[in-house]
């Protein structure tokens, strides 16, 4: 069987990681695996070197009619590869696919398969989207994160398409750290809108009033950095709460910390989070669309799940899991066990079925 993936890029991110361990997946299966990038400016993940790479934009490539060249590229790279099926990754290079079913013949013959891994309601939320929406119907297949995603879409697109979450990641599935936990709150993602550190740092503040000796460590860059700081500066919690920045060892930095926070406004499937409840981490999440966090724990089961914005109810999430060390070992063990089900073997597995089992069913 020949699979080709559509994408963006190989750069780091939730679908490139997917798209990496899928490919290895099915090479070390003997399939073989073709991925079509529209740019290429590294590879973020490991990929197996007899993974066949096309990269759509060239140096050459200028801004006028640039889409029109990407998809006749992309067109004459599916007819000289031939591939039994094809998957698609992220809005554009889904719907430049889609363009390509509807107007090609040949390329129409081949099935095609979306993966939608963000909140339908913000991602179809501009006139220009809700287009590009309406060749969704050409798709021969969709796999979502959540029911809460799959449930947005049209009848017709639900009756063909099946619920996958991520995979973990396999590095963070080891021994949960046994001993005592250092009285550190870690959040791990971008400083943006969408991730919203600004309630953790808030819910902080009030949390260091009933437990002054914890510290808060957020790890990533972005472009409210300065904003936070200042947030940070502002309620005298300096010398306690750091914006790290980016670290290559982030397993190591986050192994014995005392609780994960996810303080997102959305989120499809966050792999932070699911990397803290692999290695054990009592995880507190924002109950946000489209269900991801839902999906990952039942709430005072596997973590905590407090509504997205609401302050208090993430200060008093943290206190419990700070006063209550029974109540945060019990949530850490059922959240380590949940996350050895998701393990990419298991998840692989699923897509490999929904593959194999479509290309009968279209063919």
């Amino acid at each position: 069987m020949k699979i080709m993936f559509c994408l963006g890029s190989l750069d780091k991110g939730g679908a490139e990681r997917v798209v990496c361990n899928l490919a290895n997946y099915f090479v070390d299966g003997g399939d073989e695996v073709v991925i079509i990038v529209t740019k290429l400016n590294g590879i973020g993940y490991e990929l197996n070197k007899t993974v066949k790479i096309d990269v759509l934009d060239s140096e050459k490539t200028g801004k006028v009619f640039r889409n029109i060249k990407r998809i006749r590229r992309m067109r004459k790279i599916i007819l000289e590869e031939s591939p039994d099926v094809i998957l698609g990754f992220l809005q554009e290079p889904i719907a430049r696919m889609l363009v390509l079913k509807k107007i090609s013949k040949k390329v129409k013959r081949i099935p095609f398969i979306v993966s939608i891994r963000i909140d339908p309601k913000i991602a179809f939320g501009t006139l220009k989207r809700k287009i590009s929406l309406s060749l969704y119907d050409l798709a021969d297949g969709f796999v979502f994160q959540t029911d809460e995603m799959k449930e947005w879409f049209s009848k017709k697109i639900q009756d063909k398409s099946v619920v996958i979450p991520n995979p973990v990641n396999k590095d963070f599935l080891c021994k949960p750290y046994d001993g005592e936990r250092k009285k550190v709150v870690v959040n791990v993602g971008r400083l943006t809108e969408q991730k919203n550190q600004k309630m953790l740092i808030s819910a902080f503040a009030e949390f260091k009033k009933t437990f002054p000796d914890f510290k808060l460590k957020i790890y990533g860059e972005g472009p409210l950095r300065e904003e936070l700081q200042k947030q940070i500066d502002d309620l005298g919690i300096s010398e306690d709460a750091k914006l790290v920045g980016v670290v290559s060892n982030i397993k190591d930095e986050i192994y014995d910390a005392s609780m994960f926070v996810l303080s997102s406004n959305y989120e499809g499937m966050s792999n932070a989070l699911m990397e803290a409840m692999a290695l054990g981490m009592p995880s507190i999440s924002t109950d946000c669309p489209p269900g991801g966090s839902r999906f990952l724990i039942r709430n005072n089961e596997e973590g905590i799940l407090v509504k997205v914005g609401d302050i208090g109810e993430l200060a008093n999430a943290m206190c419990k899991i700070a006063e209550d060390k029974k109540f945060a070992r019990a949530i850490s063990v059922t959240g380590h066990k949940k996350m050895l089900e998701l393990n990419p073997k298991n998840v692989n597995d699923e897509w490999k079925k929904f593959i194999v089992n479509g290309i009968k069913r279209w063919n």
